[in-house]
């Protein structure tokens, strides 16, 4: 029979590794530049670029602002949505979340996530139909 206070010292490594994982999140904070270029994550050869005025501009701009806390970090690939380059940041809007990307490499690198609304940057996830 395992006794009751051997459990429990079975169970505080697991309890804190859950915590770990799902307590740490990050700050991130990206000024987009007065002009940036957005790409079709399926259809790279095609560009459309943005400056302050236009709406899905200012749209991201408001919503990297609002957003900057509870980002997540990250080193997977994410299908689909809009990409966005601004400097060294590479972001993209999927149907579930927006990923931040280092350009610094030969080849961008994910390195935040955070979820987001099926509502939220209507016009942003419209430059990819």
């Amino acid at each position: 029979m395992i006794k009751i206070q051997t459990v429990r010292l079975l169970l505080l490594p697991l309890l804190a590794l859950l915590l770990l994982m799902t307590g740490c999140t990050e700050t991130v904070h990206i000024q987009l530049d007065p002009k940036i270029n957005a790409y079709v994550v399926t259809d790279r050869n095609h560009s459309i670029s943005l400056v302050e005025t236009d709406a899905a501009y200012v749209e991201l701009s408001n919503w990297l602002q609002n957003n900057q806390t509870g980002w997540h970090d990250t080193a997977g690939r994410f299908p689909g949505g809009v990409y966005i380059k601004s400097g060294d940041n590479g972001i993209q809007v999927t149907g579930m979340e927006v990923v931040i990307y280092s350009t610094k490499g030969r080849e961008p690198d994910a390195k935040y996530v955070r979820s987001v609304g099926k509502t939220e940057l209507p016009f942003v996830r419209g430059l990819g139909q």
